[in-house]
């Protein structure tokens, strides 16, 4: 499976991201260029997964979509209107879990409703099935030190989940856990995108999430993904775009598969060729 040189721009898109540009400037210090002249775009429903080596500006792309940053240059539109900061129409998903301490999962989940002051009680039962989709059901009076790690970051992805955004941004989401819990996670969550729930089917209007998906493991990003995109190390740029030719919905038999590990170690190829090494954040 060959890739493309720049990623072609989808009629349909949710997401586009044009000449994009982030240059890190503090007090006297030389400025940082952490990514320029990004182009890449996202259609409605897709599963796009990011990778390139170690400080390339993953994570700095990632905010500029979600509107936590603001470029330098360029421009991100989701359905059609430029990013200018947060919104509701856009769910976030960290490195780590971060839940508070002191608060239950259900009301950690339903955080962002009280910060737009608006009346919990209206999206509790969604809080609910999201906590049955992910399958976290009868744990929503539970602390997050009763829960483990994988468990806590379902409840983050039930957070970001919980005002029904349209684009669901991932910043290496499962990175601090162990193998066997990345792989079930792996599982879960193409199990939330497919919205594998009647009543999460009601929520969601019968409408895949377009989901952006930073990752340092290439096998993740193949096993999960309709597209991956390779950066160049910084200020980082597209290099290449992968079509995923595997059907779904995927199990984990596709790892066993021939033209799976060949496309892993094509992926790993392009970002040493670019790198010099093979790093990874």
């Amino acid at each position: 499976m060959s890739g493309t040189n720049v990623a072609e721009k989808e009629h349909n898109a949710v997401i586009e991201i044009q000449n994009l540009g982030m240059t890190y400037t503090r007090n006297n210090l030389e400025p940082v260029t952490a990514i320029e002249d990004i182009h890449l775009s996202a259609s409605e429903g897709e599963f796009v997964s990011i990778v390139g080596p170690s400080g390339c500006g993953k994570t700095t792309l990632l905010r500029l979509v979600s509107g936590l940053l603001t470029p330098t240059k360029g421009a991100v539109n989701i359905h059609g209107q430029p990013v200018t900061g947060p919104s509701r129409n856009v769910g976030m998903v960290f490195q780590q879990p971060i839940l508070l301490e002191w608060r239950s999962i259900l009301d950690n989940i339903l955080l962002p409703i009280e910060v737009r002051k608006e009346n919990k009680k209206d999206y509790q039962e969604q809080a609910m099935q999201l906590l049955k989709l992910s399958g976290l059901d009868g744990f929503g009076n539970k602390s997050p030190f009763e829960l483990s790690g994988g468990m806590k970051q379902r409840a983050c992805i039930c957070r970001a989940l919980i005002e029904n955004p349209a684009v669901l941004l991932m910043d290496e989401p499962f990175g601090a856990l162990d193998a066997f819990t990345r792989d079930q996670m792996n599982l879960e969550l193409l199990r939330i995108w497919r919205g594998e729930s009647d009543a999460f089917k009601d929520v969601t209007h019968h409408a895949k999430k377009t989901i952006i998906f930073i990752t340092h493991s290439i096998q993740e990003a193949v096993f999960l993904s309709d597209r991956v995109i390779v950066l160049s190390a910084r200020p980082s740029k597209v290099i290449k775009e992968y079509k995923i030719p595997f059907a779904r919905p995927r199990t984990e038999e596709v790892l066993k598969e021939q033209e799976f590990g060949e496309l892993v170690f094509q992926i790993t190829d392009d970002i040493k060729a670019n790198c010099g090494q093979l790093l990874y954040s």
